[in-house]
């Protein structure tokens, strides 16, 4: 119970302060940055891939035709970080 008071608490704060949902069920990869915050919607089932970036005003799982879920893979070119060596 005192852990579901403290997420729900956290979930609040962060999704007023910084106008960002994340659910805790999201399945998140290495290296995923959020480029800038604000209106960013990722719902429960949710998976996003390893080195992605995600940017303002997206919204992920909200109405999938095809899938029950969202997934953003690292094979997008427009969501892909690149490497610096």
């Amino acid at each position: 119970m005192p852990f579901s008071f403290l997420y729900n608490r956290l979930y609040r704060y962060v999704r007023n302060h910084y106008s960002i949902e994340l659910y805790y069920t999201v399945t998140v990869g290495r290296r995923v940055v959020i480029g800038h915050q604000g209106a960013i919607v990722i719902h429960d089932r949710a998976e996003i891939g390893d080195e992605c970036v995600i940017r303002q005003g997206v919204t992920l799982g909200a109405s999938m035709a095809l899938r029950r879920h969202a997934s953003v893979d690292r094979t997008p070119a427009a969501w892909r970080t690149r490497r610096r060596r």
